[in-house]
């Protein structure tokens, strides 16, 4: 059984349970799979990740609603000159035409540089 909360939630004891925000994006790209994987290496009680509905009707692990530049590129290695919102692209499309992660974050310095395509809620569940 999945119970999901906005922003976290209380142990039985009384006590906040940490959670691993955006799936732990302080090692890995955020929502990713390898931050993902990272969380239950790791065994975070938690885990907290952001959902996005694409065009087709699939659910994809993602902060905002669009790509941009600041956190993905381009699959054939170009940049992201604008942004490109999920709600008007296909789960396939996003997942083959694009990359995050692998851009360094200056609030994560120690960051792994992974680029990864676009994790789909089905792939999380997996």
């Amino acid at each position: 059984m999945w119970w999901f909360f906005g922003c976290g939630f209380w142990a039985g004891t009384g006590h906040p349970v940490v959670e691993a925000h955006r799936a732990g994006a302080w090692n890995n790209p955020e929502n990713s799979r390898s931050a993902v994987q990272y969380a239950l290496d790791q065994n975070w009680p938690a885990i907290e990740f952001d959902l996005q509905l694409t065009q087709d009707g699939q659910l994809l692990v993602h902060h905002d609603p669009w790509l941009d530049g600041e956190h993905c590129t381009l699959s054939s290695g170009g940049a992201l000159t604008e942004k490109i919102w999920i709600r008007e692209h296909n789960l396939d499309e996003l997942q083959t035409g694009y990359l995050c992660g692998g851009i360094a974050d200056p609030d994560f310095p120690e960051q792994n540089l992974l680029a990864e395509a676009p994790l789909s809620y089905t792939e999380l569940l997996e």
